[in-house]
């Protein structure tokens, strides 16, 4: 194993263009429907009057303007900064913390709870949990060799520093 690893990490701009888009475009036609609102709704099953549908409407375009408003951050905040590095050393840690919070985190080893690479929709995940919460690492935007590399002198390091204790 060598002492320290850097990988960059690319920021994909294309999902985060395609949740803005339809996030935003739902949360102005639930808008149009809750304002212009007159009727009933049933909603798997359970009846709501008027008063509380127009409510849960515009709960939902307000859930869905939220999620647009972090999408258009994280597209922000990927076109400033467009690569981020993963940097991995015997004593710390440091990646973008998710999809959205793309400033890199910087965790020493020893307060890795676990770490965990799964398969999810034919996509590889390394999910690292922290004591500042978890760190989520997608391998097509790392590149296969480097998440396998990453994967195995991570795995590596904490086994070294678990049998040190």
């Amino acid at each position: 194993m060598s002492d320290v690893l850097e990988f960059s990490y690319r920021v994909g701009g294309g999902k985060l263009l395609l949740m803005l888009l339809a996030c935003t475009a739902s949360a102005i036609v639930l808008c149009y429907f809750a304002g212009t609102n007159d009727r009933e709704l049933v909603l798997n099953g359970i009846p709501m009057s008027r008063g509380t549908a127009t409510f849960f409407t515009w709960s939902m375009a307000a859930v869905s303007g939220w999620i647009a408003l972090q999408a258009a951050r994280g597209l922000a905040s990927g076109v400033a900064s467009r690569l981020h590095t993963i940097r991995l050393t015997p004593a710390e840690f440091s990646a973008p913390k998710g999809f959205f919070l793309r400033t890199p985190v910087t965790v020493p080893l020893r307060d890795i709870r676990k770490m965990r690479v799964h398969s999810a929709n034919g996509t590889r995940y390394l999910n690292v949990k922290t004591a500042l919460g978890r760190i989520n690492i997608n391998r097509s935007e790392v590149g296969a060799a480097a998440f396998d590399a990453l994967c195995a002198t991570l795995d590596g390091y904490l086994k070294a520093q678990r049998q040190a204790r």
